[in-house]
């Protein structure tokens, strides 16, 4: 078998860990510990990981060219799904078990809905299409599952539409988010519900992180208030909460000197 070519990205230096493999749970029919039976599924979930991972660098390149002209949230998205779709290339070939494959596939359509919300609030019309190409191949590798991916202008996004139920949102409750760690050169740090990352733009990677979250960022807008305790540069909020976003908090640290600095800031809501 070959395995297709190894690339290596800028950015999103974090996001193979994010697609890492969930651990292998007992299924119908099998029993705890043994390894699932997947012969006649893995060479089509291969074929469609090896296209996807093509197309998503097709987009990449293309953002890459035009960069300037890019939302730098929607290039950052990009880049950090085309390093995704590349390891699940790489961990397709390797005939990985089912429940890691479907694990893996959960979080590239989760990355894909992201990026589909970014260009519905951005736009980004010169790359519309090349992203279609990209959609195409996250909805066969969703209904190979089956998982649901239903992306703008497909059927099954015009049934969602139709079908889709009211519900009342829950009473917001304040919380805060407190970060420390040495910066030299720009990040954004990212919060979404219970889940903190990281995403480097520049310089070098930051150093020795920790963060204190009371609980988790509301999954509906709030009005996110930023207070920078310590660094030299620049600290600032770029994203609130949004339902284009799926209510994700995003901090810009930019640390524009020599050398690192510490930085502490708290946001609450």
């Amino acid at each position: 078998m070959i395995r297709p070519r190894k690339r290596t990205f800028a950015f999103g230096a974090i996001i193979f860990a994010m697609i890492a493999p969930l651990p292998t749970s007992a299924q119908p029919g099998s029993r705890s510990g043994e390894p699932i039976q997947t012969a006649q599924a893995l060479p089509s979930v291969e074929i469609i990981a090896r296209s996807l991972s093509s197309k998503a660098q097709d987009a990449f390149n293309i953002a890459s060219s035009q960069r300037r002209q890019i939302p730098v949230e929607l290039y950052v998205a990009l880049c950090g799904f085309a390093g995704s779709a590349s390891a699940y290339s790489e961990i397709a070939a390797e005939a990985r078990e089912e429940a890691g494959l479907r694990g893996a596939a959960q979080r590239l359509v989760a990355q894909a809905r992201e990026i589909d919300t970014l260009f519905s609030t951005f736009g980004a019309a010169n790359l519309q299409q090349p992203w279609r190409l990209v959609q195409e191949q996250v909805a066969l590798l969703s209904n190979t599952y089956p998982l649901v991916y239903a992306y703008p202008g497909s059927f099954r996004d015009y049934v969602r539409q139709t079908s889709r139920a009211t519900t009342l949102p829950a009473p917001i409750s304040g919380g805060r988010f407190r970060w420390r760690g040495r910066v030299d050169g720009s990040d954004y740090i990212m919060v979404q519900g219970n889940q903190v990352s990281i995403s480097h733009l520049e310089n070098k990677f930051i150093q020795d992180a920790s963060y204190e979250l009371t609980g988790p960022l509301p999954q509906q807008p709030v009005q996110a208030r930023l207070t920078k305790l310590k660094g030299r540069g620049n600290v600032e909020i770029v994203r609130q909460p949004a339902p284009e976003n799926r209510y994700t908090l995003t901090v810009l640290i930019e640390d524009p000197a020599g050398g690192d600095d510490f930085y502490e800031f708290e946001v609450v809501w």
